[in-house]
């Protein structure tokens, strides 16, 4: 006897907000810009998860249950990526502006 097969369809809505803080040096040396950010605070304004379908009701309890640990991996996430895309994006920006 196997284990039964289970299969359940739905649908997921997700609403995610945040803000970023961030805390950076900007210098130019040679004309060459150098950007240091000491680090970015992500405050996570509205996380929402809506399942509908199938055992929605089961998938929204349990995801409520988790929803601050969820939060809390996201953040951990995002705040180096909002790091290391800020450092690069602005320093394409004042590359760009430098040759004109």
């Amino acid at each position: 006897m196997s284990w039964p097969n289970v299969e359940d369809k739905g649908k997921a809505d997700i609403q995610v907000s945040f803000d970023v803080q961030v805390d950076l040096t900007f210098a130019l040396n040679n004309l060459k810009p150098d950007i240091k950010i000491k680090g970015a605070k992500v405050d996570i304004k509205k996380f929402d998860v809506k399942l509908s379908g199938g055992a929605s009701w089961l998938y929204n309890t349990i995801i409520g249950i988790f929803k601050k640990p969820i939060q809390d991996a996201l953040k951990k996430e995002l705040e180096p990526e909002m790091s290391k895309t800020l450092v690069k994006k602005l320093g394409d920006l004042v590359s760009k502006s430098l040759t004109l």
